[in-house]
């Protein structure tokens, strides 16, 4: 299978962490429900912000996943929208958390910190990991 990245907001991955080979990594965008059972199931691993959606979709899929939230200092601020997106920022820690609690993600550190060879050791883990291939597809089974 193939290793793919799934980048919400247009950035690059180069833009999110510095130093580090990430040679073997396509990055891929994910537009339709159909486009994602198509690409991200065949891929080893799948890196991911532990959005609801993308949580779901790997959890579905039984694919393991190295999960990076949003740091919480970073989403919060004033006023409504600054209220919404630390809210979505801390469903997104939780629901790293679960996940890497049914032996299904790795969670790298918050953009913020992130560095390539950090990020390249646990996409590794995470493709690599027969143990955690297997708890993802239990997980999948028993959706």
């Amino acid at each position: 299978g193939e290793v793919g990245v799934a980048v919400e907001d247009g950035a690059s991955l180069g833009s999110h962490c510095s130093g580090g080979s990430m040679a073997h990594v396509r990055e891929v965008e994910v537009g339709s429900v159909r486009e994602a059972v198509e690409i991200l199931g065949r891929c080893k691993a799948v890196i991911h912000s532990g959005a609801l959606s993308s949580t779901a979709a790997v959890s579905h899929l039984g694919v393991p996943s190295v999960v990076i939230p949003t740091p919480y200092f970073a989403a919060s601020g004033r006023g409504p929208l600054g209220h919404k997106r630390a809210q979505l920022a801390l469903q997104e820690h939780h629901l790293a958390l679960a996940l890497e609690g049914f032996g299904t993600a790795a969670v790298a550190a918050p953009f913020g910190s992130l560095s390539r060879p950090v990020l390249a050791a646990q996409l590794r883990r995470a493709a690599g990991d027969r143990g955690m291939s297997r708890q993802a597809l239990d997980l999948a089974r028993r959706l």
